[in-house]
């Protein structure tokens, strides 16, 4: 019997995993996030960003949002939990512009809106293991070992994954600016003595 496609497009399973990590990427209706900034250069890469900046949304808007992101959570926490909204923030890439890496602290899980982006996400993970793999020509020069991993994800899709992996965003080569909404979230749980 051939297996049904999930429309939500969760990527839980070993074959869809990022190095074993949970992850998720899936449509939203980025038209309900409403929000305000005023991006500022502020990252290595002098790319675009309200990180740290004036970033103003409404609470529909962020009701929205948490909905999506908890629907992937109930997904991978096993037990009750609630989801805090640590920081949200804009990003503009113009040509050439990028993101160095990076991973975000004092969180549990990080996602990317794509508001709007031609051709390519830019989106590129890297495994724990990168710098181990890469110091080792035996196990660096193997193709069936992944060190790093382009995400797929298009326009008007949202990406969920843990905080602790590090990412980056590629220089956009396009003449359009590329949007993207990102912001971390951590998980609550009352009795601090269960275990993810």
């Amino acid at each position: 019997m051939e297996e049904k496609e999930e429309s939500t497009a969760f990527r839980l399973t070993s074959n869809t995993s990022l190095f074993g990590f949970p992850y998720c990427v899936k449509d939203v209706d980025a038209n309900k996030i409403d929000i305000q900034y005023t991006p500022n250069r502020i990252w290595l890469s002098d790319t675009l960003s309200s990180y740290r900046g004036v970033t103003n949304t409404n609470q529909s808007s962020i009701s929205y949002l948490m909905e999506e992101l908890k629907k992937f959570t109930n997904s991978v926490v096993t037990c009750e939990h609630d989801l805090k909204l640590i920081s949200f923030w804009a990003n503009e890439y113009y040509k050439k512009d990028f993101q160095e890496p990076h991973l975000h602290g004092n969180s549990d899980f990080s996602f990317v809106i794509f508001k709007k982006i031609g051709r390519s996400s830019g989106l590129v993970f890297f495994s724990p293991a990168y710098d181990l793999i890469q110091s080792n020509t035996f196990w660096s020069s193997r193709k069936e070992v992944e060190d790093t991993v382009e995400c797929s994800a298009k326009e008007g899709q949202i990406v969920i994954f843990p905080s602790i992996l590090r990412h980056m965003a590629l220089p956009s080569n396009e003449e359009e600016v590329r949007i993207t909404y990102s912001g971390n979230v951590q998980v609550i749980i009352e009795n601090s003595n269960i275990g993810l």
